[in-house]
C-alpha cells in the first residue's frame, strides 16, 4: 500500500481509481519481469491496467498470456509488432469502448521507472475534471530528455494562436491524458517508433487553440531496452525504422529538407564511428530516397 503522507494524495482516493486507465505496451518481455509492472502491483491500487503486447516472439507471449489470466488486466496482442502507434490507437479505442468510466489514461513505457511522489501525483491529477495533459520531467542516463521546449518556427511549419516560445512538446511515457482528447485526436499510424510524440502535439497544438499542456512537480527516469546491450543489426535495423519515421514526419510538417538531413547524417557518422563500419551512411543514402 502506498503511503498516504505525500502532498498530493488524498486517503479517500488510495484504493477507488476506476476512472484512471494505465496503459503500457510490451516489447519481447515477459509482464513481471517490467520495471513498470514490479512498481504498480507492490502499489496495490486499484486501477485499470491495459497492456497492449507488441512480441513478436511466441514464447513471451505464450508466457504473458498464461500470466494475465488470474490478472485483472486488458491484454491485447496480435503476435507482432505493430508499432506504438497503433498500439495506442487501438488501446484507446477499446478503453473507450469497455470502460465509460474512464475519464483518463496514463501512457507508459515498460521501461519507465516510477517513484512514489509522481504516482502520488498522479492520483491527486486524475481527481481533477479539468482537460489538461500533464507531464513530468523525464531523465534518462544522458540528462534531460522531456518535456522539450523549443520555438517551432525556427524548423517547423506549425500554424497555431499559442504562443511559439512556450510549446511543450512531452515524450508520450508518463503523460497523463484526459481521454476525450482522443475522441477528435489519435496518433499517426504511419508512425512505427519515433516521432510519434512530437507528431500528437503538433496536432493538437495546430487544430485545438485551447490545448493546454501543464507541467509536473515530480520527476521519473527512462531507461530503454536497448541500453544495456546492442548489436550492429539491431542498431542498424533502427536506424532504418528513426530514417522512415523521420522523414515521414517532416513531409506531413513540411520540415526543411536540410534539417532532417542533418539529423540522420550526424546520427549516421556517430553509430559508423562507433562500429567501426559505413552500414548506417549506406543505409541512409538508400532509404531517405523512399519517402
Amino acid at each position: 500500500m502506498m503511503n498516504s503522507s505525500s502532498p498530493f494524495l488524498k486517503n479517500d482516493s488510495i484504493d477507488s481509481l476506476t476512472h484512471l486507465s494505465i496503459l503500457f505496451v510490451l516489447y519481447n518481455q515477459k509482464i513481471d519481469e517490467t520495471e513498470v509492472y514490479t512498481y504498480l502491483k507492490k502499489s496495490q491500487l486499484n486501477f485499470q491496467w491495459v497492456i497492449f503486447d507488441n512480441s513478436d516472439e511466441n514464447l513471451v507471449c505464450d508466457y504473458n498470456q498464461k500470466f494475465i489470466k488470474p490478472e485483472k488486466m486488458l491484454y491485447l496482442s496480435y503476435r507482432k509488432n505493430l508499432g506504438l502507434s497503433k498500439a495506442y490507437n487501438f488501446s484507446i479505442k477499446k478503453i473507450r469502448e469497455t470502460s465509460p468510466d474512464i475519464s483518463w489514461v496514463l501512457i507508459l513505457d515498460q521501461d519507465t521507472q516510477l517513484n512514489q511522489d509522481y504516482l502520488s501525483e498522479i492520483i491527486f491529477l486524475s481527481e481533477t475534471s479539468e482537460p489538461i495533459i500533464y507531464t513530468p520531467q523525464v531523465k534518462s542516463k544522458k540528462g534531460h530528455l522531456s518535456p522539450s521546449s523549443f520555438n517551432p518556427s525556427l524548423c517547423f511549419n506549425l500554424n497555431t494562436k499559442q504562443p511559439k516560445q512556450f510549446l511543450s512538446f512531452p515524450i508520450n511515457s508518463g503523460t497523463l491524458w484526459p481521454i476525450n482528447i482522443f475522441r477528435e485526436h489519435q496518433f499517426d499510424e504511419s508512425l512505427f517508433l519515433d516521432m510519434i510524440d512530437f507528431d500528437i502535439f503538433f496536432q493538437l497544438y495546430s487544430k485545438d487553440e485551447n490545448i493546454i499542456v501543464k507541467p509536473m512537480a515530480s520527476i521519473i527516469n527512462q531507461s530503454f531496452s536497448g541500453d544495456g546491450f546492442s548489436t550492429l543489426s539491431k542498431d542498424l535495423n533502427r536506424f532504418k525504422i528513426y530514417t522512415k519515421d523521420i522523414m515521414v514526419f517532416s513531409k506531413k510538417w513540411s520540415v526543411p529538407s536540410r534539417y532532417i538531413q542533418s539529423l540522420l547524417i550526424k546520427r549516421a557518422l556517430k553509430l559508423n564511428w562507433h562500429y567501426k563500419n559505413f552500414k548506417f551512411t549506406q543505409s541512409l543514402r538508400t532509404d531517405s530516397h523512399k519517402y
